[in-house]
């Protein structure tokens, strides 16, 4: 588990059952009121972008997601 102060561009975690990785994120402190995390995330199986806004001191789970490059080859006789 992460904070939400803590989500940074890159950082992955599961949302809603989805998992999304942050694109975007902003610390907005408003005149009044507490301070929020204004963040673009990006849905790793469908591509699709949300705006979420979080409370700071918002408990997230974060998820560990490893990057490898990978080649792809072709079957014989395709």
């Amino acid at each position: 588990m992460i904070n939400s102060q803590d989500i940074k561009k890159g950082t992955c975690i599961r949302l809603d059952g989805k998992l999304y990785f942050c694109v975007d994120f902003l610390h907005v402190k408003p005149g009044k009121g507490n301070t929020i995390m204004r963040t673009t995330l990006k849905d790793v199986v469908k591509g699709g972008q949300i705006e979420r806004r979080f409370n700071i001191g918002e408990k997230l789970e974060d998820v560990r997601v490893e990057r490898r490059p990978y080649q792809f080859t072709y079957k014989e006789g395709e």
